[in-house]
């Protein structure tokens, strides 16, 4: 898929568009970022650098990224001016030697190959430090709305339950913890309606109605979820 024509101001955006996205992105994660802004933080799936461009920008001075899309890179690194290069999930972690802080990767994991996934984590772990942690962002399989998102891209390969995630998460070595985390609309206004709706209104009924099911309730039930899993628990 194209990205770039498909969501030109989104894939391919002006410096200043890139950052103003990088921004509500960053909002989003900031929580689990290291406190130490010089220690190294990699996005995966990075795009056209939106993310790093806020992260540069909030402070961070060792920051990456790597995309598989050549013309999103050279996007990257022409107009949006930040560190990124072209490369893939697995064999970027399994060649690199450096030691990570963090480890970003928004909207990557459901374009993996399911007999992929447990090795990519598993590599991943690898290459953080003790106190880092890995931050996801993926459709939500408890979601009844998941699959207009998760079928409006042909490349997308896996639809994970959180459970099933942080099953994947402890076999691949995170010790730490995992915290799961709902995403919300980036514009101001939009997160106000929506959090007096999803609070009031849709997921206590939707509480109900899994539990009738389930016999448990669940923890995130929007469309996208956000996931940090840390590596382990340092005092």
């Amino acid at each position: 898929m194209d990205y770039g024509v498909h969501d030109p101001v989104r894939y391919k955006p002006s410096r200043q568009e890139a950052l103003a996205q990088g921004r509500r992105g960053l909002r989003d994660i900031y929580r689990w970022l290291p406190a130490n802004r010089a220690t190294s933080v990699l996005e995966i799936g990075c795009g056209a650098g939106n993310l790093l461009a806020a992260l540069a920008e909030a402070g961070y001075s060792k920051v990456a990224g790597i995309d598989s899309a050549a013309d999103l890179i050279d996007h990257a690194q022409q107009v949006v001016g930040v560190n990124a290069c072209e490369g893939s999930w697995l064999p970027y972690v399994q060649s690199t030697e450096i030691t990570y802080g963090s480890i970003i990767a928004l909207d990557v994991i459901e374009h993996l190959a399911p007999e992929t996934v447990e090795s990519t984590l598993r590599a991943t772990r690898n290459r953080l430090r003790s106190d880092g942690s890995l931050i996801l962002r993926l459709p939500n399989a408890r979601c009844p709305f998941v699959l207009p998102t998760f079928y409006g891209d042909l490349t997308h390969r896996l639809l994970i339950a959180p459970d099933l995630l942080e099953h994947l998460l402890r076999n691949a070595g995170f010790a730490g913890d995992i915290v799961f985390s709902e995403t919300r609309p980036g514009t101001l206004w939009k997160r106000l309606i929506f959090t007096f709706i999803h609070r009031v209104f849709v997921k206590p009924l939707f509480s109900i109605l899994y539990f009738h099911f389930y016999q448990q309730f669940p923890r995130v039930i929007t469309r996208n979820i956000y996931c940090c899993a840390y590596a382990s628990n340092v005092e």
